[in-house]
């Protein structure tokens, strides 16, 4: 496989299989709205090879935080948005937004109450809705541990008794219903991917996997999955560089949408031996560009 030929992930055309991961740079403004050395930052990550970046964490609400934290949720902030996409595009990149309601700041799963799970999910539909009016080219939606509604996922915060809590047919059901009410919000075609955690500490490796059944039969594009290689995988493999299997790689096998692995690999021999093991065809990279934007460029060289 050749990691830097063009290839699609749904409708959308990338110039490669590496993806930038979202992460939280703090160029944020006191409003929520994105500082022009975030649009200089895509910029330089598009021309030196980046596929497709994913902006975020954009919280979908205006939350006070001592912390600057990204936030789509009015109107006044879509000229600051345009600007950042029209950025990444005239180096004629791709660039999706990643939106989140961060847990850290929020209540529990067991806290929350009905009137707040139908208020997010219109919060998500609204900021969907929003996104791409300000041409992101696509959504990624955080179902990981530091949103909340990918808290619902773990048996570990969600000890709901209710038909939020319980199994995992039950706990997928809040995300399952903002996934399905941003489809909504942004048409049938325009492209919504995920975001899950791997860490077996927080969600099993079994859970995973239905989760990530149910996200692809509900209308997900694709899937991220984050995390290091757990420590005691259920399968052991010969490989010299990678003796682990990462549960991304099984889920690989078992959804009908394209799987990307952002486990701090680093070098193109260790996904190559991914790939002819599984599925997996784009790997997520986030602490390599932050490091080194240019990280990319010199992998092709």
């Amino acid at each position: 496989m050749n990691l830097f030929e063009t290839t699609n992930i749904g409708p959308l055309t990338l110039p490669g299989h590496l993806i930038r991961s979202a992460v939280a740079e703090g160029l944020a403004g006191k409003n929520g709205e994105p500082l022009p050395q975030l649009a200089a930052h895509y910029r330089q990550l598009t021309q030196n090879q980046t596929a497709a970046i994913i902006c975020g964490p954009i919280s979908v609400t205006g939350i006070n935080r001592t912390q600057p934290l990204l936030s789509l949720h009015s109107v006044k902030q879509l000229d600051c948005y345009r600007q950042l996409t029209d950025e990444v595009h005239d180096a004629n990149g791709t660039i999706l937004a990643q939106l989140s309601y961060p847990s850290e700041c929020q209540e529990n799963p067991g806290e929350a109450g009905w009137r707040l799970l139908r208020s997010l999910e219109r919060s998500y539909s609204h900021s969907a809705a929003k996104a791409k009016e300000a041409n992101f080219d696509g959504i990624q939606l955080d179902f990981t541990c530091y949103s909340l509604p990918g808290c619902f996922l773990s048996l570990l915060y969600n000890q709901r008794r209710d038909e939020y809590g319980g199994d995992i047919h039950a706990r997928i059901r809040f995300p399952r219903d903002i996934l399905r009410a941003v489809r909504r919000a942004v048409g049938p075609d325009y492209p919504i991917w995920v975001s899950l955690e791997s860490d077996v500490n927080r969600i099993s490796v079994q859970d995973l996997l239905m989760t990530g059944q149910y996200l692809a039969s509900a209308g997900a594009g694709a899937i991220e999955v984050c995390g290091s290689f757990p420590p005691h995988p259920p399968q052991q493999f010969d490989d010299s560089l990678l003796p682990q299997i990462h549960p991304a790689e099984m889920l690989s096998r078992i959804v009908p949408v394209p799987v990307i692995l952002t486990a701090g690999i680093k070098t193109v021999m260790e996904m190559q031996l991914i790939a002819q093991r599984s599925k997996i065809r784009f790997f997520g990279l986030s602490k390599q560009l932050e490091e080194d934007p240019g990280f990319i460029y010199r992998m092709i060289r």
